[in-house]
């Protein structure tokens, strides 16, 4: 049986594929953010590299390593922006996503970050807030409609860390969803609790 010869060119045009999307991505020319892992069309990872990701809980913790820059998740409009909520440092920014599996749904990022984008239609992608450089410095999860609550709290799943005096004292369905997601776009996922899962879904 006769054998096909290896083309010598296959590797190099192989390297020079390689490079070119470097060179795209060192340019601006490719979104930062770019998913890793095969999640829903239309989302990309919007956690920075080399965070480091902490527990689940209302949503999924990382610290403050790494590039500290965070991104939409999918396109959509910026509902809220601030530096004054109730959470941890005072950062909050909720995305309402506009398309794609999780249309009409609302991302949070929350603790310790500064908006870059403070109201307005983002893309997938771009660049809407940074870390400040503190320990466990974001929160990033399932957003409600109203104000800066999570969907974890709306539909109680995080009532028993809130009796506790924690919020996120237990792994809640809302936040295993997320880290899901998360981790199916290239995020690492975040570490899960002891002490069984509040909620089934979200």
């Amino acid at each position: 049986m006769s054998r096909k010869k290896k083309s010598k060119g296959g590797g190099l045009a192989l390297i020079i594929v390689i490079f070119a999307l470097f060179l795209a991505g060192k340019t601006g020319a490719l979104p930062k953010g770019l998913p890793g892992g095969s999640g829903p069309a239309g989302y990309v990872n919007p956690i920075g590299a080399g965070m480091t990701p902490w527990r689940v809980d209302q949503g999924v913790d990382y610290n403050g390593t790494g590039s500290r820059e965070l991104y939409a998740l999918g396109s959509g409009t910026i509902t809220l922006a601030t530096t004054g909520s109730g959470w941890p440092g005072g950062g909050f920014v909720k995305l309402r996503l506009d398309s794609g599996k999780y249309k009409g749904r609302y991302v949070y990022y929350a603790e310790q970050i500064t908006p870059v984008v403070w109201g307005g239609h983002v893309r997938a992608g771009q660049l809407i807030a940074r870390c400040h450089a503190v320990p466990y410095c974001l929160e990033i999860g399932w957003a409600s409609a109203s104000t800066d609550n999570t969907m974890s709290s709306a539909n109680g799943q995080s009532a028993a860390g809130e009796a506790a005096g924690d919020p996120g004292a237990y792994p809640t369905g809302c936040g295993m969803a997320m880290d899901r997601l998360l981790k199916s776009l290239g995020a690492p996922g975040g570490l899960i609790q002891s002490g069984p899962v509040q909620g089934g879904s979200c």
